[in-house]
């Protein structure tokens, strides 16, 4: 069975030229360096902080270095577009130096002269990173079962938690058998465990734009009717920051009321340019996603989408068939759409009602087809 991520709907608010950037070099690496022994972490050799990073862009095989930039890949665009470019280099850099730091020390008594290569490590501690800033976002993974091959698609948490508990059951086979610790899974946790205080460092000091959907601001609102607005990456005054925030409320709230949800959209993307992360009370945020799919700019909305459900579980019926039928017509995941289907009434004889009725049927039509749905949480 495989089981890999290939793509994300989360907010980005920056380009991955970085991700593409690694990526492109990891591969270069692969077809250009024949003797990567060099280059190699070692145990029980000492410390030597080059083969902190160098270890990271060589790989054992083909297979090895597609499998980590699939990784690199979904992860990248959830780390990389909520911190931008030279964070995400300074952080991914980061993560190597100090998980080659750990594991050399923690091996220094390593007798077998063993060692480790790849991005596993620093991807994990990306991962961890992702889920952080991106808990309830979706990965979409290519899975592959005997003869059965489909996409799924579940939230960033439920990936990580699988792939994390799935290493430390690994680990600890290993372990037990007498294999020793220095084992691909223990290097694994060892990255995940690096990674995560980076990301609480990063959302506390607001160095990321997570559009209000992190952890953080998701366990602050949970239970709480407005959004937790969070300090200004900037240095700014507070009274002039929520001066800014009150003008540019009525700027979007302006352009929603004159139809120009695009011109919305433009408000709240130059706001968060210059202040960091704004997250929309409920009123614009859903008036926002409504006009941006009214006008045809659905894919504009999805981001959006994400953070009004995790944050409005309850909220405008609209919003929500809105997404049951992408679940039903683009996801093919009748399972997920159908529980959504589930948490909204509507008054009998309304379009909304039709709407509700007709996207049940679709769903129970398609759950009867035989679809496979991997799907732990929506």
């Amino acid at each position: 069975m495989f089981l890999f991520p290939f793509d994300t709907d989360a907010s980005a608010k920056h380009h991955p030229w970085v991700t593409i950037a690694f990526i492109v070099f990891n591969f270069a690496v692969f077809f250009l360096v024949d003797d990567t022994d060099p280059y190699i972490l070692r145990f029980g050799d000492g410390l030597h902080p080059w083969q902190w990073i160098t270890s990271v862009f060589v790989h054992s095989g083909f297979w090895h270095v597609t499998m980590n930039m699939m990784f690199l890949w979904v992860f990248g665009l959830i780390v990389e577009g909520q911190t931008g470019s030279l964070r995400f280099a300074v952080l991914y850099l980061s993560i190597a130096g100090l998980c080659g730091l750990v594991e050399q020390t923690v091996f220094l008594g390593e007798t077998l002269r063993a060692g480790s290569l790849g991005a596993s490590s620093v991807l994990f501690g990306t991962m961890t990173i992702a889920v952080l800033w991106a808990p309830v976002s979706r990965v979409k993974l290519f899975f592959w079962f005997w003869i059965h091959v489909s996409v799924i698609e579940v939230k960033t948490r439920t990936v990580a938690l699988g792939y994390l508990a799935l290493n430390l059951v690994y680990a600890a086979i290993w372990i037990t058998n007498g294999h020793g610790w220095a084992t691909s899974e223990v290097l694994h946790l060892i990255g995940a465990a690096v990674g995560l205080p980076l990301g609480f460092l990063f959302l506390k000091q607001g160095w990321t734009e997570s559009y209000g959907a992190d952890w953080l601001t998701l366990r602050a609102e949970k239970g709480s009717p407005t959004p937790i607005h969070r300090t200004p990456t900037t240095p700014r005054d507070a009274a002039e920051y929520e001066t800014d925030v009150r003008d540019s409320t009525e700027f979007l709230r302006e352009a929603l009321d004159a139809g120009d949800a695009r011109g919305a959209w433009q408000i709240h993307i130059d706001f968060e340019s210059s202040h960091g992360a704004w997250p929309l009370a409920e009123p614009e945020l859903r008036d926002l996603i409504l006009g941006l799919i009214k006008d045809g700019e659905a894919p504009r909305s999805s981001g959006y989408v994400t953070e009004y459900l995790a944050r409005f579980p309850d909220g405008d019926p609209a919003v929500r068939l809105f997404r049951a039928r992408q679940l039903i017509e683009s996801e093919r995941r009748p399972q997920a759409a159908l529980r959504i289907l589930g948490t909204i009434t509507t008054n009998p004889g309304t379009p909304q009602s039709k709407e509700h009725e007709r996207l049940r049927l679709a769903a129970d039509a398609l759950k009867a087809s035989g679809v496979l749905e991997l799907d732990l949480d929506e």
